[in-house]
């Protein structure tokens, strides 16, 4: 793979509900087996992946490829 920077999401298909009103509680596991290996030696910022919960899909205004995991970039950074 010759691609310098790259982001890519996966979504649930269908959202969950996780309002305390709801009658059924979601419980899950998962297990990932990934490997990560820089291209650039040092390394540079921006390898790895993180599991979100949002509440939409739309990550238009997400982070970039090169850093924050593509979740946050300046403007969104520490606002959680």
């Amino acid at each position: 793979n010759d691609t310098a920077t790259s982001t890519g999401h996966a979504f649930h298909k269908i959202p969950l509900n996780f309002t305390a009103s709801s009658p059924t509680s979601y419980s899950f596991s998962t297990e990932f087996v990934f490997a990560i290996i820089p291209l650039q030696s040092p390394p540079s910022n921006g390898q790895g992946m993180a599991f979100v919960i949002s509440p939409t899909i739309d990550l238009r205004y997400g982070g970039t490829a090169t850093s924050n995991l593509g979740i946050f970039n300046t403007t969104n950074d520490n606002k959680t």
